[in-house]
């Protein structure tokens, strides 16, 4: 090699955030061209245990500002073919917990409360009677 060539390019990197039932959530940013709402979730963690799979969101806005929600569901596996499957920069990606998660978060809710209450009562009676 008498004349050795370099070549560089600037990359813009490529930015996406994850909200919700993710192990990783926030702002990531990748040196990435193109980049996948698959890849994108592992890249943060993956999802937890409690994330409906079947309706996860993409938040995306366009050059003008519009923004749009496109639903995507991650068991479907036509979503290889989805043209939502690539994300784009900017993207934010909502995976929303499962049903069974809120409910589930509820009744520990009331059996502490309940737990709470039962307590203060027998501390209170304990009290009374001695």
């Amino acid at each position: 090699l008498n004349q050795p060539v370099v070549q560089a390019s600037l990359r813009t990197p490529f930015e996406y955030t994850v909200l919700g039932e993710a192990a990783i959530q926030g702002k990531q940013v990748v040196p990435a061209v193109q980049l996948n709402i698959l890849e994108a979730i592992a890249i943060a963690g993956g999802l937890t245990d409690y994330a409906d799979r079947s309706n996860v969101r993409i938040v995306r806005a366009d050059d003008k500002g519009k923004t749009e929600i496109i639903k995507l569901n991650l068991l479907d596996e036509n979503l290889l073919y989805s043209k939502n499957y690539y994300l784009q920069s900017g993207d934010i990606i909502i995976a929303d917990p499962l049903k069974a998660k809120t409910i589930r978060d509820n009744q520990v809710f009331v059996a502490t409360t309940i737990l709470g209450a039962v307590g203060g009562l027998g501390f209170i009676l304990l009290n009374l009677l001695n």
